[in-house]
């Protein structure tokens, strides 16, 4: 049976999935990852992995797709931060 107002839900994963990759995409054309901190990063993963559980819990789809989503974006920026950033000091050395 479809859960009222779902589509609600759905829309706001839409747009947090667009926000987010836009950031993203950002610093990818960038190659520019210095306005993202470490502690910012770490936090994001761990808010979304708390949402995930809370989504398994109660089952609420729209977060079952939006926070996989987030968590691989918040992977790839840790990857591309750290990647910059290794670059940066293997100059100085």
């Amino acid at each position: 049976m479809p859960r009222k107002y779902e589509w609600i839900g759905f829309s706001a994963a839409i747009l947090t999935i667009i926000s987010f990759f836009s950031l993203v995409h950002h610093n990818y054309k960038l190659q520019d990852t210095t306005s993202l901190s470490p502690s910012w990063l770490f936090a994001t993963f761990i808010i979304q992995l708390l949402w995930f559980i809370y989504a398994i819990a109660n089952d609420i789809r729209p977060s079952l797709v939006t926070t996989p989503l987030v968590m691989i974006g918040v992977f790839y920026l840790s990857y591309l931060k750290i990647k910059l950033e290794t670059n940066i000091i293997s100059d100085y050395i």
